[in-house]
């Protein structure tokens, strides 16, 4: 704010953050064998992992994965610059400490197939939760992030990125340090993904509303199974992910929520 208010110069200043969604068909269209693909890397998963998936959601994000109506991943760009080393510290995500100008091209798994884990550990409300995100945990989730990340780095040889984005002696775009070569391949993709992940803060999940035996924690009067009025009324109801931002369908919940809380809704 500071840097605003006397210098216009800073963050405040900058261009909003675009942001756009893309089908797997806009990622690689000339993926032919892409329903065998990731049907061969969901059934390898479930060979080593059985029972990973007990509700049966794969299945249908597997469908939406191939739909060229649905989103494969998020896709945005921080025109302020990002460095992923520092994801332990939120408020420094944004602040580069390397020099020049950084902007930071960013991509978004939106049809996730990983899942983690929120336990209670101890009777003391004071104590915190186990909590392990196993994020790109599944194949099908790396291998579909890689695969954007490659497609968002074709736009650095489209102009007007061309010309302004800063180059080495032999042409290659200058990354971040601290984030590592500039993956070519699939494979070196998939080692950037590793390297250079972060959560976005819009879990979701971790009190699903499903039938108890495949895993839920609430019904479909949001009441937490073996409670007799306890109920979870947010985000963390969502068994999957859903297409874009959270807010306005955690809105659509919270009303939904309040009208059963009042009794304006039953069920049989």
């Amino acid at each position: 704010m500071d840097a605003y208010i006397n210098h216009k110069a800073g963050p405040f200043a900058a261009a909003p953050t675009p942001t756009g969604f893309t089908s797997l068909e806009k990622v690689q269209p000339n993926f032919t064998d892409a329903e065998q693909h990731i049907k061969n890397l969901i059934d390898e998963y479930d060979k080593h992992y059985p029972g990973s998936d007990q509700a049966g959601r794969n299945a249908l994000i597997a469908r939406q994965l191939l739909d060229p109506k649905e989103a494969v991943s998020q896709i945005q760009m921080v025109p302020t610059g990002a460095d992923p080393s520092k994801t332990h510290s939120p408020a420094e995500v944004l602040v580069v400490d390397e020099p020049g100008l950084w902007s930071t091209f960013i991509a978004c798994s939106t049809r996730s197939m990983s899942r983690g884990y929120v336990h209670i550990n101890s009777s003391d409300p004071t104590v915190h939760p186990t909590i392990d995100p196993k994020y790109f945990s599944h194949p099908v989730d790396v291998d579909m992030i890689a695969r954007t990340i490659l497609h968002l780095l074709t736009f650095t040889e489209i102009e007007p990125l061309k010309s302004v984005l800063r180059r080495d002696e032999n042409g290659n775009v200058v990354p971040l340090k601290s984030a590592g070569a500039l993956p070519k391949t699939l494979e070196e993709a998939k080692d950037f993904v590793g390297r250079n992940t972060a959560t976005q803060y819009h879990q979701v999940g971790t009190c699903a509303m499903l039938p108890r035996e495949k895993g839920g924690v609430v019904s479909d009067e949001l009441r937490v199974y073996g409670t007799s009025n306890v109920r979870v009324v947010d985000g963390s109801i969502f068994p999957m992910n859903v297409q874009g931002n959270l807010v306005s369908l955690v809105y659509a919940i919270a009303e939904k929520g309040a009208d059963i809380i009042k009794g304006k809704m039953s069920y049989a």
